[in-house]
């Protein structure tokens, strides 16, 4: 057999790239088989993190991440805004929040400058939010014209960010109510990092209740800023 013919070719458009992985044939005089992956850049140019992904488009196949903990470790792209479809009663849900405190997001959510509209949550559960409790990279997302409540930890993007979570280029422009601890515009609580961030709805809960967010726990928060309401009984 001849030798066999090493390909790998890398068209990158955007963040997006195709790559091709190198597979031996042993026939002489034919090509090698190629293995297309698609790739995205979940991190910067200046510190490039291509992976692997999944695409989401529709409230269904939103839906279907918030509701199965086996896809949180996963990595995903919007590829449109969303609107949800509005709860039958006002008392109701029409959410479930990615991310719970046995089984947090690990995985890389990227917004891709896309919004989730019409979240409603009716709840006083803790950790509350599009992400519930996450330790993973939530990115480029904007949550608008939605109404958030539970008990401790409760904000538009993310209920409660881990000390390895990153949120970046976020915002949030519904109302957040926290009925205990811990109530923010854009998170409830953060460990981690919160950068670019920005929140314009009102917020309210008892203590540990802010704009950007409730409770920074000994995480960062940098270049970020918040126009609503807020008010609470103590650390507000």
């Amino acid at each position: 057999a001849a030798a066999a013919n090493i390909i790998v070719e890398c068209a990158e458009d955007g963040k997006k790239a195709t790559a091709t992985l190198p597979q031996l044939k042993v026939f002489e005089n034919t090509s090698a088989p190629k293995t297309t992956l698609s790739l995205y850049n979940f991190g910067t140019e200046e510190a490039p993190d291509w992976e692997t992904y999944t695409k989401i488009s529709t409230e269904d196949e939103l839906k279907a991440l918030s509701n199965d903990s086996t896809k949180w470790s996963g990595n995903y792209v919007l590829t449109a805004d969303i609107t949800l479809t509005a709860p039958a009663n006002e008392s109701d849900s029409n959410w479930t929040a990615i991310g719970t405190y046995s089984t947090p997001f690990t995985g890389k959510f990227d917004g891709n400058g896309h919004t989730i509209s019409g979240i409603v949550i009716n709840s006083t559960s803790d950790y509350q939010g599009l992400f519930g409790w996450s330790k993973g990279t939530i990115m480029n997302v904007g949550v608008i014209d939605s109404s958030i409540s539970g008990g401790n930890s409760v904000g538009g993007v993310c209920g409660w960010n881990e000390d390895a979570g990153t949120i970046t280029s976020c915002y949030s422009t519904g109302a957040g109510s926290a009925a205990g601890n811990d109530g923010g515009g854009g998170c409830g609580e953060n460990d981690g990092t919160i950068e670019n961030c920005y929140s314009t709805g009102a917020v309210s809960g008892s203590s540990n209740v802010g704009g950007v967010c409730g409770y920074n726990n000994g995480g960062t928060i940098e270049n970020c800023y918040s126009t609503g309401a807020v008010s609470g009984s103590s650390r507000v």
